[in-house]
């Protein structure tokens, strides 16, 4: 301990540099293991929308869900590198059915920009605008669940497989980044944003095997269903067949899905010659 001491005294600047070394593994340390609570296993699907280009959105989770942009759906830039980008009118992207979109507890997360907010739904049937949803709603049989937009300032995580309750809560700011998560624990809906717990519903999930639709609920006027068209920019979604807490939530919401999973760059590979270099230099 007298050694340790004395080297301490004689050789500050070494001293700084080993200092600096733990901070940089114990950092890395506490970073995996606040992120280890999320079961690789349980996660159904994952779409970065990095592509930037042509058709198709990857899925990232190894299980082949991957989505189609249809009509105008484009790319833009997203919070996590690139995302996709709707003019509220036509656009969406479309996954198909999968059986592994009905677990009997989920979670699904993302983020979104919304440029408009409120309901845009051309049928005149109630004032919804659909954001991502498992099923058509105007397909006879309905949707399992979506999250949408409702009338002037109501934002929802919702089915009506049991009557129509909803984890609602007030969203009427549009131009800003909001995460959201939508957690089904088997009875109830749980609506979380920006890693905060907002409201919840008691509900049903629906049984049928149904695809994922971003950005509309794909009901054409006159067809007398909720459902108009999202206008803005959705990124980074993820499904886990799992509940996860808000620890969890937080970790995807500040590193993004890629890096917490393992499915994106953790790290530009010159940071760590970059930080010993300023250690040096100090």
């Amino acid at each position: 301990m007298i050694s340790f001491i004395r080297f301490f005294v004689s050789k500050p600047k070494q001293c700084q540099i080993l200092i600096g070394i733990a901070v940089i593994i114990f950092t890395g340390y506490y970073t995996t293991m606040s992120s280890a609570k999320i079961d690789p296993k349980t996660v159904v699907g994952i779409w970065l929308f990095d592509e930037g280009t042509g058709k198709t959105a990857k899925d990232l989770s190894g299980n082949d869900n991957d989505g189609e942009l249809k009509e105008g759906t484009k790319w833009d830039d997203g919070q996590f590198g690139d995302a996709v980008i709707f003019d509220g009118k036509d656009d969406y992207v479309e996954i198909a059915p999968s059986p592994l979109f009905n677990p009997e507890k989920f979670t699904l997360t993302y983020w979104m920009y919304p440029t408009a907010v409120g309901g845009n739904n051309p049928a005149g049937k109630g004032s919804a605008t659909l954001v991502i949803a498992n099923g058509n709603p105007g397909d006879g049989g309905g949707a399992n669940w979506w999250f949408e937009f409702w009338n002037a300032g109501n934002f929802e995580f919702k089915s009506c497989q049991a009557g129509c309750a909803a984890a609602t809560t007030p969203l009427n700011k549009p131009d800003e980044w909001y995460f959201i998560a939508g957690i089904y624990n088997g009875t109830e809906y749980e609506l979380y944003i920006n890693g905060e717990f907002k409201s919840k519903g008691p509900n049903k999930a629906g049984a049928p095997e149904k695809g994922l639709l971003i950005g509309s609920g794909l009901c054409p006027a006159g067809h007398g269903c909720d459902g108009g068209y999202f206008k803005g920019i959705i990124d980074d979604i993820a499904m886990f067949s799992d509940t996860l807490g808000e620890a969890d939530l937080k970790v995807l919401m500040e590193e993004g899905v890629g890096k917490t999973l393992g499915v994106a760059p953790v790290e530009p590979t010159g940071k760590l010659a970059t930080t010993w270099g300023n250690l040096k230099l100090h």
